[in-house]
Protein backbone atom coordinates (compact mmCIF):
# COMPACT_ATOMS: atom_id res chain seq x y z
CA UNK A 1 0.00 0.00 0.00
CA UNK A 2 2.48 2.57 -1.26
CA UNK A 3 -0.01 5.45 -1.33
CA UNK A 4 -0.47 5.20 2.43
CA UNK A 5 3.19 5.72 3.18
CA UNK A 6 3.48 8.54 0.66
CA UNK A 7 0.56 10.45 2.17
CA UNK A 8 1.76 9.92 5.75
CA UNK A 9 5.31 10.97 4.93
CA UNK A 10 3.99 14.10 3.18
CA UNK A 11 1.96 15.11 6.25
CA UNK A 12 4.99 14.42 8.45
CA UNK A 13 7.26 16.56 6.26
CA UNK A 14 4.64 19.31 6.24
CA UNK A 15 4.74 19.37 10.03
CA UNK A 16 8.50 19.95 9.88
CA UNK A 17 8.15 22.60 7.16
CA UNK A 18 5.40 24.58 8.93
CA UNK A 19 7.20 24.43 12.27
CA UNK A 20 10.62 25.58 11.06
CA UNK A 21 10.59 27.06 7.56
CA UNK A 22 7.43 28.97 6.58
CA UNK A 23 6.65 31.24 9.55
CA UNK A 24 8.59 34.17 8.01
CA UNK A 25 6.67 33.98 4.73
CA UNK A 26 3.01 33.75 5.76
CA UNK A 27 0.91 35.23 8.54
CA UNK A 28 1.05 33.64 11.98
CA UNK A 29 -2.57 32.50 11.82
CA UNK A 30 -2.06 30.86 8.42
CA UNK A 31 1.12 29.11 9.52
CA UNK A 32 -0.38 27.95 12.82
CA UNK A 33 -3.46 26.65 11.00
CA UNK A 34 -1.36 24.78 8.43
CA UNK A 35 0.81 23.22 11.14
CA UNK A 36 -2.26 22.23 13.14
CA UNK A 37 -4.05 20.60 10.21
CA UNK A 38 -0.96 18.77 8.99
CA UNK A 39 -0.70 17.28 12.48
CA UNK A 40 -4.40 16.42 12.77
CA UNK A 41 -4.57 15.02 9.24
CA UNK A 42 -1.61 12.77 9.97
CA UNK A 43 -3.60 11.20 12.82
CA UNK A 44 -6.80 11.00 10.78
CA UNK A 45 -4.92 9.43 7.85
CA UNK A 46 -3.52 6.69 10.09
CA UNK A 47 -7.05 5.73 11.13
CA UNK A 48 -8.52 6.14 7.63
CA UNK A 49 -5.92 3.99 5.86
CA UNK A 50 -6.45 1.07 8.23
CA UNK A 51 -10.22 1.43 8.57
CA UNK A 52 -12.22 -1.65 7.52
CA UNK A 53 -9.03 -3.59 6.90
CA UNK A 54 -7.63 -6.66 8.62
CA UNK A 55 -3.97 -6.50 9.54
CA UNK A 56 -1.13 -8.75 10.56
CA UNK A 57 2.40 -7.95 11.65
CA UNK A 58 4.59 -7.33 8.60
CA UNK A 59 7.88 -8.11 10.32
CA UNK A 60 10.75 -10.56 10.10
CA UNK A 61 13.03 -11.70 12.93
CA UNK A 62 15.68 -9.16 13.85
CA UNK A 63 18.83 -10.02 11.97
CA UNK A 64 22.02 -8.20 11.09
CA UNK A 65 22.59 -10.24 7.95
CA UNK A 66 22.13 -8.80 4.48
CA UNK A 67 23.81 -5.84 2.81
CA UNK A 68 20.77 -3.57 2.96
CA UNK A 69 20.29 -4.09 6.70
CA UNK A 70 23.96 -3.42 7.24
CA UNK A 71 23.58 -0.12 5.39
CA UNK A 72 20.82 1.00 7.79
CA UNK A 73 22.86 -0.11 10.81
CA UNK A 74 25.95 1.65 9.47
CA UNK A 75 24.01 4.86 8.85
CA UNK A 76 22.57 4.76 12.36
CA UNK A 77 25.95 4.16 13.98
CA UNK A 78 27.75 6.77 11.86
CA UNK A 79 25.08 9.38 12.56
CA UNK A 80 25.49 8.85 16.29
CA UNK A 81 29.28 8.89 16.06
CA UNK A 82 29.10 12.20 14.18
CA UNK A 83 26.54 13.74 16.50
CA UNK A 84 28.32 12.99 19.78
CA UNK A 85 31.42 15.20 19.24
CA UNK A 86 29.22 17.80 17.52
CA UNK A 87 27.01 17.95 20.61
CA UNK A 88 30.07 18.30 22.81
CA UNK A 89 31.24 21.29 20.75
CA UNK A 90 27.80 22.90 20.96
CA UNK A 91 27.53 22.38 24.71
CA UNK A 92 30.97 23.96 25.14
CA UNK A 93 29.98 26.87 22.90
CA UNK A 94 26.69 27.44 24.75
CA UNK A 95 27.23 26.90 28.49
CA UNK A 96 24.20 26.56 30.76
CA UNK A 97 23.14 30.06 31.84
CA UNK A 98 20.13 31.10 33.91
CA UNK A 99 19.87 34.42 32.02
CA UNK A 100 19.20 32.44 28.81
CA UNK A 101 16.80 29.90 30.31
CA UNK A 102 16.07 28.79 33.86
CA UNK A 103 14.98 25.27 32.84
CA UNK A 104 18.26 23.42 33.42
CA UNK A 105 19.39 25.65 36.35
CA UNK A 106 16.10 24.88 38.12
CA UNK A 107 16.54 21.17 37.43
CA UNK A 108 20.01 21.46 38.93
CA UNK A 109 18.57 23.05 42.08
CA UNK A 110 16.04 20.23 42.42
CA UNK A 111 18.68 17.54 41.89
CA UNK A 112 21.02 19.07 44.46
CA UNK A 113 18.20 19.31 46.98
CA UNK A 114 17.34 15.67 46.40
CA UNK A 115 20.94 14.57 46.92
CA UNK A 116 21.30 16.67 50.06
CA UNK A 117 18.05 15.44 51.59
CA UNK A 118 16.29 18.81 51.32
CA UNK A 119 12.67 19.13 50.22
CA UNK A 120 12.78 19.33 46.44
CA UNK A 121 9.57 21.27 45.83
CA UNK A 122 10.10 24.15 48.27
CA UNK A 123 10.01 27.64 46.67
CA UNK A 124 13.44 28.79 45.53
CA UNK A 125 15.21 32.16 45.36
CA UNK A 126 18.51 30.67 44.22
CA UNK A 127 18.35 32.39 40.82
CA UNK A 128 17.53 35.80 42.31
CA UNK A 129 13.75 35.61 41.96
CA UNK A 130 10.91 33.44 43.22
CA UNK A 131 10.62 30.06 41.54
CA UNK A 132 8.21 27.32 42.47
CA UNK A 133 9.81 24.04 41.34
CA UNK A 134 7.20 22.50 39.09
CA UNK A 135 8.95 19.73 37.22
CA UNK A 136 7.67 16.25 37.83
CA UNK A 137 10.25 13.66 38.99
CA UNK A 138 11.11 12.04 35.66
CA UNK A 139 11.87 15.44 34.21
CA UNK A 140 14.65 16.02 36.76
CA UNK A 141 15.57 12.74 38.50
CA UNK A 142 17.57 11.31 35.57
CA UNK A 143 19.97 14.25 35.86
CA UNK A 144 21.10 12.97 39.25
CA UNK A 145 23.58 10.83 37.31
CA UNK A 146 25.12 13.91 35.69
CA UNK A 147 25.33 15.72 39.03
CA UNK A 148 27.00 12.80 40.80
CA UNK A 149 29.46 12.15 37.95
CA UNK A 150 30.03 15.87 37.27
CA UNK A 151 29.22 16.13 33.57
CA UNK A 152 26.93 18.39 31.56
CA UNK A 153 23.27 17.71 32.31
CA UNK A 154 22.37 17.92 28.64
CA UNK A 155 24.13 14.64 27.90
CA UNK A 156 21.37 12.89 29.88
CA UNK A 157 18.72 14.37 27.57
CA UNK A 158 20.66 13.22 24.55
CA UNK A 159 21.23 9.74 25.98
CA UNK A 160 17.54 9.11 26.60
CA UNK A 161 16.67 10.27 23.09
CA UNK A 162 19.44 8.12 21.61
CA UNK A 163 18.11 5.08 23.47
CA UNK A 164 14.66 5.71 21.99
CA UNK A 165 16.16 6.24 18.53
CA UNK A 166 18.17 3.00 18.68
CA UNK A 167 15.11 1.02 19.81
CA UNK A 168 13.06 2.63 17.03
CA UNK A 169 15.63 1.69 14.39
CA UNK A 170 15.96 -1.84 15.78
CA UNK A 171 12.21 -2.26 15.32
CA UNK A 172 12.39 -0.72 11.86
CA UNK A 173 15.04 -3.29 10.89
CA UNK A 174 12.36 -5.97 11.21
CA UNK A 175 10.40 -4.40 8.35
CA UNK A 176 11.03 -6.22 5.10
CA UNK A 177 11.45 -3.10 2.95
CA UNK A 178 14.83 -1.37 2.64
CA UNK A 179 13.51 1.94 1.29
CA UNK A 180 11.00 2.35 4.13
CA UNK A 181 13.74 1.64 6.67
CA UNK A 182 15.88 4.26 4.99
CA UNK A 183 12.99 6.73 4.93
CA UNK A 184 12.49 6.48 8.70
CA UNK A 185 16.19 7.11 9.28
CA UNK A 186 16.30 10.06 6.87
CA UNK A 187 13.23 11.81 8.32
CA UNK A 188 14.45 11.32 11.88
CA UNK A 189 17.89 12.67 11.05
CA UNK A 190 16.35 15.53 9.06
CA UNK A 191 14.27 16.63 12.04
CA UNK A 192 17.17 16.30 14.46
CA UNK A 193 19.50 18.31 12.22
CA UNK A 194 16.84 20.97 11.64
CA UNK A 195 16.45 21.47 15.38
CA UNK A 196 20.21 21.83 15.74
CA UNK A 197 20.48 24.17 12.74
CA UNK A 198 17.46 26.44 13.14
CA UNK A 199 16.59 26.29 16.84
CA UNK A 200 19.97 26.02 18.53
CA UNK A 201 18.96 28.08 21.61
CA UNK A 202 16.14 25.60 22.18
CA UNK A 203 18.54 22.72 21.57
CA UNK A 204 20.97 23.85 24.27
CA UNK A 205 18.63 25.41 26.84
CA UNK A 206 15.85 22.86 27.17
CA UNK A 207 15.55 19.16 27.99
CA UNK A 208 12.73 18.53 25.55
CA UNK A 209 14.71 16.06 23.47
CA UNK A 210 14.46 13.76 26.52
CA UNK A 211 10.67 14.19 26.57
CA UNK A 212 10.63 13.36 22.86
CA UNK A 213 12.49 10.15 23.72
CA UNK A 214 9.89 9.28 26.35
CA UNK A 215 7.02 9.79 23.92
CA UNK A 216 8.72 7.81 21.16
CA UNK A 217 9.13 4.93 23.62
CA UNK A 218 5.46 5.33 24.54
CA UNK A 219 4.29 5.00 20.93
CA UNK A 220 6.44 1.91 20.48
CA UNK A 221 5.12 0.45 23.74
CA UNK A 222 1.53 0.80 22.54
CA UNK A 223 2.37 -1.68 19.79
CA UNK A 224 3.52 -4.40 22.14
CA UNK A 225 1.81 -6.67 24.63
CA UNK A 226 4.58 -6.18 27.17
CA UNK A 227 2.70 -4.90 30.18
CA UNK A 228 5.81 -3.76 32.07
CA UNK A 229 7.13 -1.85 29.05
CA UNK A 230 3.80 -0.09 28.50
CA UNK A 231 3.46 0.79 32.20
CA UNK A 232 6.98 2.21 32.35
CA UNK A 233 6.34 4.24 29.19
CA UNK A 234 3.08 5.58 30.63
CA UNK A 235 4.87 6.49 33.85
CA UNK A 236 7.70 8.25 32.03
CA UNK A 237 5.19 10.42 30.14
CA UNK A 238 2.92 11.10 33.12
CA UNK A 239 5.81 12.03 35.41
CA UNK A 240 7.60 14.28 32.92
CA UNK A 241 5.00 16.23 30.97
CA UNK A 242 1.45 15.19 31.66
CA UNK A 243 0.17 16.12 28.19
CA UNK A 244 -1.53 12.74 27.77
CA UNK A 245 -3.58 12.83 30.99
CA UNK A 246 -6.85 13.79 29.29
CA UNK A 247 -6.28 11.10 26.62
CA UNK A 248 -5.81 8.29 29.13
CA UNK A 249 -9.57 7.70 29.68
CA UNK A 250 -9.85 7.13 25.93
CA UNK A 251 -6.98 4.63 26.09
CA UNK A 252 -8.72 2.77 28.94
CA UNK A 253 -12.04 2.80 27.06
CA UNK A 254 -10.40 1.41 23.90
CA UNK A 255 -8.62 -1.32 25.86
CA UNK A 256 -11.88 -2.26 27.60
CA UNK A 257 -13.92 -2.23 24.39
CA UNK A 258 -11.37 -4.30 22.48
CA UNK A 259 -11.33 -7.09 25.08
CA UNK A 260 -7.89 -6.15 26.40
CA UNK A 261 -9.21 -5.75 29.94
CA UNK A 262 -6.76 -7.97 31.76
CA UNK A 263 -3.85 -6.19 30.12
CA UNK A 264 -5.45 -2.82 30.85
CA UNK A 265 -5.85 -3.50 34.58
CA UNK A 266 -2.27 -4.76 34.84
CA UNK A 267 -0.90 -1.65 33.11
CA UNK A 268 -3.04 0.65 35.24
CA UNK A 269 -1.98 -1.16 38.41
CA UNK A 270 1.73 -1.10 37.66
CA UNK A 271 1.57 2.52 36.52
CA UNK A 272 -0.27 3.53 39.71
CA UNK A 273 2.34 1.79 41.86
CA UNK A 274 5.19 3.48 39.96
CA UNK A 275 3.57 6.91 40.30
CA UNK A 276 3.10 6.30 44.03
CA UNK A 277 6.70 5.17 44.52
CA UNK A 278 8.35 7.81 42.32
CA UNK A 279 6.19 10.86 43.04
CA UNK A 280 3.40 10.58 45.59
CA UNK A 281 5.19 8.92 48.53
CA UNK A 282 8.62 10.61 48.37
CA UNK A 283 7.42 14.06 47.30
CA UNK A 284 3.72 14.87 47.06
CA UNK A 285 2.80 13.29 50.41
CA UNK A 286 5.12 15.75 52.17
CA UNK A 287 3.16 18.69 50.79
CA UNK A 288 -0.15 17.96 49.14
CA UNK A 289 -0.44 21.56 47.97
CA UNK A 290 2.78 21.44 45.93
CA UNK A 291 1.01 20.16 42.80
CA UNK A 292 -1.55 22.97 43.00
CA UNK A 293 1.25 25.50 43.39
CA UNK A 294 2.88 24.01 40.31
CA UNK A 295 -0.24 24.67 38.25
CA UNK A 296 -0.40 28.23 39.60
CA UNK A 297 3.26 28.71 38.72
CA UNK A 298 2.63 27.66 35.12
CA UNK A 299 -0.07 30.32 34.90
CA UNK A 300 2.25 32.96 36.41
CA UNK A 301 4.98 31.89 33.98
CA UNK A 302 2.52 32.20 31.10
CA UNK A 303 1.66 35.75 32.18
CA UNK A 304 5.38 36.54 32.18
CA UNK A 305 5.80 35.09 28.68
CA UNK A 306 2.82 37.04 27.40
CA UNK A 307 4.46 40.22 28.74
CA UNK A 308 7.92 39.40 27.33
CA UNK A 309 7.89 41.52 24.19
CA UNK A 310 10.18 41.42 21.15
CA UNK A 311 11.35 44.34 19.02
CA UNK A 312 7.91 44.44 17.38
CA UNK A 313 6.23 44.92 20.76
CA UNK A 314 4.72 41.42 20.61
CA UNK A 315 5.22 38.44 22.96
CA UNK A 316 8.03 36.46 21.29
CA UNK A 317 6.85 33.06 22.61
CA UNK A 318 3.30 33.69 21.37
CA UNK A 319 4.21 35.00 17.93
CA UNK A 320 6.73 32.28 17.03
CA UNK A 321 4.75 30.73 14.18
CA UNK A 322 2.58 28.06 15.81
CA UNK A 323 -0.33 27.80 18.20
CA UNK A 324 -3.46 29.92 18.49
CA UNK A 325 -2.59 31.71 21.75
CA UNK A 326 -2.03 34.92 19.78
CA UNK A 327 -5.74 35.09 18.93
CA UNK A 328 -6.52 35.32 22.64
CA UNK A 329 -3.71 37.82 23.21
CA UNK A 330 -5.38 40.07 20.63
CA UNK A 331 -8.76 39.98 22.39
CA UNK A 332 -9.93 43.49 23.31
CA UNK A 333 -11.38 44.67 26.59
CA UNK A 334 -9.97 41.97 28.91
CA UNK A 335 -6.76 41.69 30.88
CA UNK A 336 -3.99 39.11 30.31
CA UNK A 337 -5.08 36.88 33.20
CA UNK A 338 -8.59 36.60 31.75
CA UNK A 339 -7.23 35.89 28.27
CA UNK A 340 -4.99 33.10 29.56
CA UNK A 341 -7.79 31.63 31.70
CA UNK A 342 -10.09 31.58 28.66
CA UNK A 343 -7.43 29.83 26.58
CA UNK A 344 -6.79 27.25 29.31
CA UNK A 345 -10.50 26.53 29.63
CA UNK A 346 -10.92 26.15 25.86
CA UNK A 347 -7.93 23.80 25.64
CA UNK A 348 -9.35 21.64 28.42
CA UNK A 349 -12.81 21.54 26.82
CA UNK A 350 -11.42 20.72 23.36
CA UNK A 351 -9.19 17.93 24.67
CA UNK A 352 -12.05 16.36 26.61
CA UNK A 353 -14.36 16.77 23.63
CA UNK A 354 -11.99 15.28 21.06
CA UNK A 355 -11.29 12.30 23.32
CA UNK A 356 -15.04 11.78 23.79
CA UNK A 357 -15.79 12.08 20.07
CA UNK A 358 -13.00 9.66 19.20
CA UNK A 359 -14.28 7.27 21.87
CA UNK A 360 -17.80 7.34 20.43
CA UNK A 361 -16.43 6.73 16.95
CA UNK A 362 -14.38 3.79 18.17
CA UNK A 363 -17.37 2.24 19.97
CA UNK A 364 -19.27 1.99 16.69
CA UNK A 365 -16.24 0.92 14.67
CA UNK A 366 -14.19 -1.17 17.08
CA UNK A 367 -14.52 -4.26 14.90
CA UNK A 368 -13.32 -2.40 11.81
CA UNK A 369 -9.87 -1.26 12.92
CA UNK A 370 -6.97 -2.63 14.93
CA UNK A 371 -7.15 -1.02 18.37
CA UNK A 372 -3.39 -0.29 18.37
CA UNK A 373 -3.66 1.64 15.11
CA UNK A 374 -6.58 3.59 16.51
CA UNK A 375 -4.68 4.40 19.71
CA UNK A 376 -1.78 5.83 17.72
CA UNK A 377 -4.00 7.88 15.42
CA UNK A 378 -6.22 9.15 18.23
CA UNK A 379 -3.23 10.14 20.34
CA UNK A 380 -1.74 12.14 17.48
CA UNK A 381 -5.06 13.97 16.92
CA UNK A 382 -5.42 14.64 20.65
CA UNK A 383 -1.85 15.89 20.98
CA UNK A 384 -2.28 18.22 18.00
CA UNK A 385 -5.36 19.78 19.64
CA UNK A 386 -3.69 20.00 23.06
CA UNK A 387 -0.63 21.80 21.69
CA UNK A 388 -2.52 24.09 19.31
CA UNK A 389 -4.33 25.75 22.21
CA UNK A 390 -1.63 25.57 24.86
CA UNK A 391 -1.07 28.82 26.75
CA UNK A 392 2.53 29.26 25.54
CA UNK A 393 3.21 27.44 22.24
CA UNK A 394 6.94 26.96 22.63
CA UNK A 395 8.66 25.49 19.58
CA UNK A 396 10.27 22.79 21.71
CA UNK A 397 6.85 21.46 22.73
CA UNK A 398 5.86 21.11 19.08
CA UNK A 399 9.07 19.21 18.34
CA UNK A 400 7.89 16.42 20.65
CA UNK A 401 4.74 16.11 18.56
CA UNK A 402 6.76 15.60 15.37
CA UNK A 403 8.92 12.92 16.96
CA UNK A 404 5.62 11.26 17.93
CA UNK A 405 4.66 11.36 14.24
CA UNK A 406 7.95 9.72 13.27
CA UNK A 407 7.43 6.95 15.83
CA UNK A 408 3.85 6.40 14.61
CA UNK A 409 4.98 6.34 10.98
CA UNK A 410 7.64 3.74 11.80
CA UNK A 411 5.27 1.60 13.86
CA UNK A 412 2.46 1.54 11.29
CA UNK A 413 4.95 0.10 8.80
CA UNK A 414 4.96 -3.05 10.93
CA UNK A 415 1.32 -3.76 10.00
CA UNK A 416 0.47 -5.54 6.76
CA UNK A 417 -3.05 -5.22 5.41
CA UNK A 418 -4.44 -8.66 4.62
CA UNK A 419 -8.06 -7.83 3.79
CA UNK A 420 -9.70 -4.84 2.11
CA UNK A 421 -13.28 -5.95 2.68
CA UNK A 422 -15.60 -2.99 3.38
CA UNK A 423 -17.87 -5.34 5.34
CA UNK A 424 -15.39 -5.72 8.21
Amino acid sequence: MKGKNVVLSVFLLLEIIFLFFTKDYVTLTVNATCFFFSSVLFGIAIIAFFYKKSTTLNTVPLSFNGHKKKIIILLTVVSLVVLIPLQGMIFHQYPIAADKSDIIPLISIMVKRWLSGSYVYAPSYDLGYLLSPTYLPLQWLPYTIAEVLHFDYRWISQLIWVIAFIILMSRVLKIDNFYLKLLVFVITYLLYYTIYDRERPMYVNTVEIMIAGYYMLFIMALNTHKVIYIAFAFTACILSRYSLILWMPLWAFVMWSSAQRKEMFKIMGITAVLVLLIYVVPFLSHDWHSFGRSIEHYTRAAVGEWQHLDERGLPCSIYNGVGFAHLFYEMKGVDINTKIASLQKLDFILCISISFILGVWYWFNKDKIDYRIFLMGSFKIYLAVFLAFIQVPYIYLMVVSIFVSIAIFAEQLRYKITSYSPSL
